[in-house]
């Protein structure tokens, strides 16, 4: 076979060429997703509270009973506290900062999914934590940092919980999952078709039955200070009272720390009758609550060689050594009380000592509880037990947290009066198809405008399955100006609206614009509402997204716009979930509600974007 030399050379020399530039773009590129995308673990402890805690490691069947904590556990490490208490902190990879804390109460089994963030700072990534919780109850605190997010995902057998920083309690039982928010913002969301819920700051979400009921107003806690975290004196009134012999020491309270819990501690050591505790002025108005629970932490422990020398609680049921006072007036105007009493020891006399107290206007059956553990008490509903004579309660007065006896030692790390308000509003759904699961044209038009160049092409909207969700993609390549997005006439009066919110999930892919650009005008993703106000004029209402820090002083509300509300600032490539405040206020015009809402329009506007929307919808309530 005959050579051709100069054919070889040639071949090897556009063969290293296009080898060369592949290499020149693809090592590059390599390097850019390395620096944003790369993730490293973060670092996990647990806090034994109540032990012992039992944990399970990843690849083993049998779980370590635990009573002095763990530290760097790895992910998939299942954590069961049945009689027990504990705390899931995790900590920042690189620094001695805590992103978030999961607190575990009593039969809660929670697994450590994984706890990753982001190797280099120039990454737009969240700090990411992922927690399964099979059963129980949580609490999940969740701080951001300086320069970066974080973002906890709760999973249940019900449904999931992406929750950004602030402060969230969390139920699982064999039927439901709810999730309320305290402080933060919460997405609910259940399955691949399913509606999902925005939740904001005192409002809460049950999950079960395949759907998700909700936003609903939250629990709301009637006691300041019920953890104990802060000084007495700025809540609570301490006192020591009807000391039977007055040679005798009065009882005194002190705030102390036992088992990593800040605690109340109620203590005596004497003859005679004594009440020591403390007490606090609530003046909560409960008309429009049709739910109330106290719940309590208590522990009555032994006083060295001395402990409550009493058997039950006494010889009439007043001297326990944990007894709570709840104050409340009734709808007739009439002051009234309940009282709930708490002991340990039994009563071996044969004439025994009452199990309530006979000389109070209440007479509940008092409980009987473990001698030094931790005891959790959850009242049933109060509204049915303080109804009396038919005339429900309406104002809680206050609470007095006491010892009654001899000799006590009592603790309390928590206490809590929660309420939760009925909800009689008229809910009303405005957007068909928010979740995409259908094809736009039904419901949704979709459109290209004001292009600034002929030469460039018009951006597309497509559907697309982007992790397991169903969302429009809006998504363009060029050069100079053009708007992109999808748009829905509503035409709803809304003359008697109390509130009306935008929830929706969004995403941006990519933007080549800081901000929003030189005028404000030109955000990746933009949700504009037309209204008519009560007067018949033509309004709109626009609130912008991005991710693209701000290199040049670009402004952060449209200037060329009629309204000017802040731009919210995104992550690249996460979720995030946007609740609204209520906006008839901001549709208002001299305190008259908007007549009606005509439509609602989705876009990116700029040069070159990539974004993502779904789960859209406008709620209105009457």
């Amino acid at each position: 076979m005959r050579r051709n030399p100069e054919r070889f050379a040639w071949f090897t020399l556009w063969t290293f060429f296009f080898l060369c530039l592949a290499l020149s773009g693809a090592v590059p590129w390599s390097i850019h997703r390395y620096l944003l995308f790369t993730q490293i673990a973060q670092k996990s402890d647990l806090e034994v509270f109540k032990a012992p805690v039992n944990v399970t490691l990843p690849n083993r069947d049998l779980p370590n009973s635990v009573s002095d904590g763990m530290h760097d556990l790895p992910p998939n490490t299942t954590i069961s506290a049945t009689d027990a208490s504990g705390q899931l902190v995790i900590h920042h990879p690189k620094e001695n900062v805590v992103l978030a804390t999961v607190r575990l109460y009593e039969n809660t089994n929670v697994t450590f999914v994984s706890g990753r963030s982001p190797r280099f700072a120039a990454s737009h990534l969240p700090h990411h934590v992922v927690v399964n919780l099979e059963i129980g109850r949580t609490r999940i605190d969740i701080f951001d940092q300086k320069d970066r997010v974080t973002v906890v995902e709760v999973n249940s057998p019900f449904g999931t919980s992406m929750l950004t920083a602030g402060t969230y309690e969390i139920k699982v039982n064999s039927a439901t999952m709810e999730t309320s928010v305290r402080q933060g913002l919460a997405h609910i969301s259940q399955g691949e078709h399913s509606r999902s819920v925005a939740l904001a700051p005192g409002e809460r979400a049950l999950v079960a039955d395949e759907q998700i009921i909700g936003p609903r107003p939250a629990a709301h806690n009637l006691i300041l200070n019920g953890d104990f975290l802060n000084p007495l004196g700025e809540c609570w009134t301490a006192f020591s009272q009807n000391v039977e012999i007055p040679e005798q020491p009065r009882g005194h309270v002190q705030r102390s720390n036992v088992d990593n819990h800040p605690v109340l501690i109620i203590e005596r050591a004497g003859m005679g009758h004594a009440e020591t505790g403390v007490t606090q002025s609530i003046q909560a108005d409960i008309r429009d609550m049709n739910f109330l629970q106290l719940h309590l932490l208590l522990r009555s422990k032994e006083y060295g060689i001395k402990e409550h020398n009493l058997r039950v609680c006494g010889s009439d049921g007043s001297e326990c050594p944990v007894m709570v006072l709840i104050d409340y007036k009734d709808a007739q105007g009439v002051d009234r009380e309940w009282l709930k009493g708490f002991y340990w020891r039994l009563d071996e006399n044969i004439s025994q000592n009452p199990s309530v107290c006979v000389m109070c206007t209440t007479h509940n059956e008092h409980i009987k509880v473990p001698r030094g553990n931790w005891y959790r008490y959850l009242s049933p509903n109060l509204i049915p037990a303080f109804s009396q004579e038919g005339h429900p309660p309406i104002r809680i007065r206050g609470i007095t947290i006491y010892a009654s006896g001899h000799t006590y030692h009592s603790m309390v790390a928590e206490a809590q009066i929660i309420g939760v308000e009925r909800s009689s509003a008229i809910t009303h759904e405005l957007i068909a198809n928010g979740t995409f699961t259908t094809p736009l044209g039904a419901n949704w038009s979709s459109y290209n405008q004001n292009v600034e160049r002929d030469d460039q092409p018009e951006g597309i909207v497509r559907l697309s399955k982007v992790d397991e969700r169903t969302a429009v993609v809006i998504q363009r390549q060029g050069i100079g100006h053009a708007e992109t997005g999808i748009r829905q006439p509503l035409n709803v009066e809304s003359g008697d609206f109390e509130s009306l919110q935008l929830q929706l999930l969004l995403r941006v892919e990519d933007h080549d614009l800081p901000m929003c650009g030189s005028d404000g005008s030109e955000c990746p993703i933009m949700v504009r509402i037309d209204y008519q106000d009560a007067s018949g004029a033509e309004r709109d209402w626009l609130q912008g997204f991005f991710w693209q820090p701000n290199k040049t002083p670009n402004p952060t509300v449209c200037t060329t716009c009629t309204t000017r509300n802040e731009h919210g600032k995104v992550q690249e490539d996460t979720w995030y979930p946007y609740l609204s405040p209520n906006l008839i206020p901001l549709f208002s015009q001299n305190g008259q509600a908007p007549s009606s809402i005509e439509s609602i329009t989705i876009y990116a506007s700029g040069h070159s974007y990539h974004s993502m929307i779904t789960e859209v919808e406008l709620i209105g309530q009457k």
